[in-house]
């Protein structure tokens, strides 16, 4: 398993992971530069399985991982670890940058996901919460 940074390349391909889940496509100029991708070597070709982007604050010590996705072809073997690999690394990223906080938000509908997160530390702070997005023109 490997986990990278998110280039141009690597964005093309969650791009199409993201037209499989039926998800608009988040422009790359919306995304910091601080994405991960988390990649299964053990099959004969390396396959990006999970992508997140991790979002620095300028203040404080709070860092938030968003934009979670997974590649729809990916094999289901292993994906735990993968994603442990995946939450340790942004971990460290957060950590090394100053943070003690790291935040996500999720749908509440995904039981699954939620609950591999919580084997890699996070706990549940509230479930009746609606995010807004405001786009600044």
């Amino acid at each position: 398993m490997r986990v990278k940074q998110i280039g141009p390349e690597e964005y093309k391909e969650i791009c199409k992971w993201w037209t499989a889940h039926s998800w608009p496509a988040i422009p790359q100029t919306c995304l910091p530069s601080t994405g991960y991708m988390v990649s299964d070597s053990e099959h004969s070709s390396e396959v990006g399985v999970y992508a997140v982007w991790l979002m620095l604050p300028k203040e404080g010590s709070m860092a938030w991982l968003d934009w979670w996705t997974v590649n729809p072809d990916a094999p289901k073997e292993g994906k735990t670890r993968l994603l442990q690999e995946l939450v340790e690394h942004a971990s460290t990223e957060a950590r090394n940058a100053g943070c003690s906080v790291l935040f996500t938000a999720l749908e509440k509908d995904k039981v699954s996901f939620i609950k591999k997160l919580e084997t890699t530390g996070f706990a549940n702070g509230n479930e009746t919460v609606t995010h807004l997005i405001k786009i600044l023109n």
